[in-house]
């Protein structure tokens, strides 16, 4: 996982301490279980998976502060 960034000057973000959280995306068809969630989210939606975005995971440690969303 890389450390979450905000939007900054440079196209890659810049590093802001009011995100302490740490993400990654999880690529489509990497892993049996995560094809079946994309194709059960895929009937749920309407939308073939090769329209939907893949997975993300996030951690947020327990010592790390957490800050309402913004949208």
């Amino acid at each position: 996982m890389k450390r979450s960034r905000v939007v900054g000057q440079k196209d890659e973000g810049d590093i802001h301490d009011i995100r302490t959280s740490a993400g990654t995306f999880l690529a489509r068809n990497l892993d049996p279980v995560l094809t079946t969630v994309d194709e059960r989210l895929a009937m749920w939606s309407g939308l073939p998976p090769s329209h939907q975005e893949d997975m993300q995971a996030s951690q947020q440690q327990a010592t790390q502060p957490q800050f309402p969303s913004r949208h």
